[in-house]
């Protein structure tokens, strides 16, 4: 119901009197796809507060999705998650992220994730961009090797 409220919200019709059923069979619909797609289908009937950390992220992003964005801002998609959570959060966006049309743009620290994630990445530090490329570009730059993964060894 969550994902399908997320959608609803972006139909101008969801006020308008006796539409209101239509309108909510389409969200419901797009809904339960993005829920598909993010592997939340057999959890889909669970109240948000009793599912895992991992997959109530991944519900926010089904949410998000649900709206068909032309980008989707994942801002730090994995804080706080246990590293099982983390490993099975990311591999899922992967996989989800390869198949969609939407362009994510993705804000964390755990340069693991980012590497696994994205095709191209920028990297700031102090305030200005000390790298810009490709993950294994990026992840051979000794100025991000210094700042983010420990110095060069």
């Amino acid at each position: 119901a969550n994902a399908a409220l997320a959608a609803q919200a972006r139909n101008r019709r969801r006020w308008q009197p006796f539409g209101g059923a239509g309108v909510f069979a389409q969200a419901r619909s797009a809904g339960d796809a993005a829920l598909e797609q993010l592997g939340l289908s057999d959890v889909a009937s669970r109240p948000a507060g009793l599912l895992s950390q991992g997959d109530q992220r991944l519900l926010e992003v089904a949410m998000a999705m649900a709206q068909q964005p032309k980008v989707l801002l994942l801002d730090e998609p994995t804080q706080g998650l246990s590293v099982e959570e983390t490993v099975q959060t990311v591999e899922t966006l992967a996989r989800f992220l390869e198949k969609s049309r939407v362009t994510a743009l993705l804000v964390e620290h755990d340069m693991e994730v980012v590497f696994r994630l994205a095709h191209k990445i920028t990297v700031m530090h102090r305030g200005g961009v000390i790298a810009d490329g490709t993950p294994s570009a990026v992840k051979a730059d000794a100025r991000v090797q210094e700042a983010y993964l420990g110095g060069i060894d």
